[in-house]
């Protein structure tokens, strides 16, 4: 028997990367974050010869192995942006963290690759329904 995934399962995009797209997206975050992680990417970088996978659903964002959520209980979705950072499109998911009665802003940057601008645009307009409201999700 097979089984059908959850609706919230439901990957909405399925994007796959080239080394240098990955490479280029990788150099710009860790110079962003700083000097130290810059050079320690530019020393691996040549290592590093695996293409990177983004799937992303109603909840979260699977980049590689990793999952990352951004609208479950403990996770309230704030912001979709759509980003021109170094001459790369950045989807920018940001979200509330909730820790008891704390809470911490945090952000899920994605690269879009080239020629999926009309996906993530696609991706910004489904998610939204869900910042008016975090039920519709």
């Amino acid at each position: 028997m097979k089984y059908l995934p959850k609706p919230e399962n439901k990957i909405l995009v399925h994007w796959t990367y080239s080394p240098g797209e990955w490479s280029n997206f990788l150099r710009c975050s860790f110079k962003q974050k700083g000097f130290l992680l810059y050079i320690i990417h530019l020393a691996i970088s040549p290592f590093s010869k695996s293409i990177t996978e983004v799937k992303i659903t109603r909840h979260a964002v699977s980049i590689g192995n990793a999952l990352y959520h951004f609208s479950t209980d403990s996770h309230l979705l704030r912001k979709i942006d759509l980003r021109d950072e170094d001459r790369q499109n950045i989807l920018a998911i940001t979200y509330d963290r909730l820790y008891g009665n704390r809470t911490s802003r945090n952000e899920i940057r994605v690269p879009i690759p080239r020629g999926k601008l009309k996906e993530a645009v696609q991706i910004q307009e489904s998610l939204s329904p869900a910042l008016i409201n975090p039920q519709l999700v």
